[in-house]
């Protein structure tokens, strides 16, 4: 790590400007793309402890994936 700061003093600095750009990407993402995954979720029925498991088991959903 002391080679690296020897090598480029303004590491520290240039990893935070960075970390800020991509959050400010992933911010701006999910932003876009949020309201299109919760109209997907929200159009299916919510799945009771005690209804059949989804995956085909025959098992109640809490006994097996739940």
């Amino acid at each position: 790590m002391n080679e690296l700061l020897k090598k480029y003093p303004d590491i520290n600095l240039n990893v935070k400007k960075r970390h800020e750009i991509l959050r400010k990407i992933y911010k701006k993402y999910l932003n876009e793309n949020t309201g299109l995954n919760l109209q997907q979720f929200n159009q299916y029925k919510k799945i009771g402890r005690n209804d059949p498991c989804i995956c085909g088991s025959g098992k109640k959903y809490k006994r097996c994936c739940g």
